[in-house]
């Protein structure tokens, strides 16, 4: 219903956008969080390199880009969300949206996030989540094992959705991952729940 774009819009405001800065999103997907960022300031004010394992999805994120005017804004590159393509402390925050709970490395991901940031950069972790209100947590498994499953099948798709309610009830609870983005070299570190807790944003300053 929309909601997704609240979310990115809320996790980008944790980015602290600034003026001159460049940022990447690991994982980029078809570029609506580079959008985000882009969005923020007037054109060419800020920059944005979208990093993602995908071709066909760059490819879609080339085209949103192209219709906004921005395409010198931003960059699009084929590439793996944990070996980024930069030297160490170069960009001035990494954002990235529903990436790492596919992730199987996650410690070495915000490790080589951690890496790339400069000081006082931060980074931004938008992810799916469990809510911890047992109320919404008891409306969000009759949604997620019943509704999402089923639809999923009406469209041959049932195995690509039941791994996503597997892959968010296996995630590391909030404390637990807050603990990893510490171990990774970041401070500041805060949770923000979004949705009655099915949306997490962690974030962290380098």
């Amino acid at each position: 219903a929309g909601l997704d774009r609240k979310w990115r819009r809320r996790a980008v405001d944790h980015l602290h956008i600034a003026g001159g800065c460049e940022y990447i999103d690991a994982g980029c997907g078809t570029g609506n969080l580079c959008i985000e960022i882009l969005q923020r300031l007037a054109p060419g004010q800020v920059t944005v390199t979208g990093i993602d394992h995908s071709e066909t999805m760059l490819a879609k994120g080339k085209a949103k880009i192209a219709a906004l005017s921005a395409g010198h804004s931003a960059t699009f590159i084929l590439g793996d969300a944990t070996i980024l393509p930069c030297k160490d402390s170069t960009v001035d925050g990494v954002i990235s949206g529903f990436v790492i709970r596919n992730i199987c490395d996650r410690q070495k991901a915000l490790s080589e996030w951690h890496r790339v940031i400069r000081p006082g950069g931060r980074c931004v972790i938008l992810e799916l989540a469990l809510p911890d209100n047992p109320i919404a947590l008891m409306l969000y498994k009759l949604f997620t094992r019943l509704l999402i499953p089923a639809a999923g099948g009406l469209f041959s798709k049932y195995h690509a959705y039941a791994y996503l309610t597997d892959s968010i009830r296996t995630f590391p609870p909030p404390k637990a991952f807050e603990e990893m983005v510490r171990t990774a070299g970041f401070h500041d570190i805060s949770s923000e729940k979004l949705t009655l807790g099915a949306v997490r944003i962690y974030s962290g300053t380098k």
